[in-house]
């Protein structure tokens, strides 16, 4: 008898990048807002950039960086969790069939 397989409980890529635009605007937007308040009124004699140019160029890198942040942790908990769904699938397989299971980690083999 065999059963149905259970419903992945997983981000869709979509949904990942959704959140991780959210999460790198709202970085952004709160690195502006914070910083803002650090430039001076008037331009320095002698800058090449005003001050509140700079600070919003560099709100929006960290935001691009969080969210990049976002994306790599995102699809590294995705794949980690693909791993141990289908390690263990391969490990209900074998206990059906009497079969030992490889230790891949510990043999440097990989399994079939």
């Amino acid at each position: 008898m065999t059963t149905a397989p259970a419903p992945r409980r997983s981000l869709h890529v979509g949904t990942l990048v959704l959140v991780a635009v959210v999460v790198g605007v709202g970085v952004a937007l709160v690195a502006r807002a914070t910083a803002a308040g650090s430039c001076p009124a008037g331009p320095e004699p002698g800058d090449v950039m005003p001050c509140g140019s700079l600070v919003a160029s560099l709100a929006w890198r960290v935001g691009a960086a969080a969210a990049g942040a976002v994306m790599l942790f995102g699809l590294l908990s995705i794949g980690l969790a693909r791993t141990s769904e289908l390690m263990r699938d391969d490990r209900r397989r074998a206990a059906e069939e009497d079969e030992p299971v490889p230790d891949s980690i510990s043999t440097g083999s990989t399994p079939r």
